[in-house]
């Protein structure tokens, strides 16, 4: 009787196993873009700071 629900069983887990791929693969690009994105806040940040100190420096 439950080998009638295996074919069922079978799809579910490969709809399931297809879904969280794509979930974590869209999950792990916005987290490299995240990353990027606050790399080049810091880089930004380190500039300014740079630029604060030096006109600082002069007055």
């Amino acid at each position: 009787m439950l080998w009638r629900l295996a074919p069922y069983a079978l799809v579910l887990g490969l709809a399931v196993a297809g879904w969280w791929h794509g979930y974590s693969t869209g999950r792990d690009a916005k987290r490299w873009d995240q990353l990027r994105t606050i790399e080049a806040l810091e880089h930004d940040l380190e500039r300014v700071s740079a630029a604060k100190r030096s006109r600082a420096a002069q007055t």
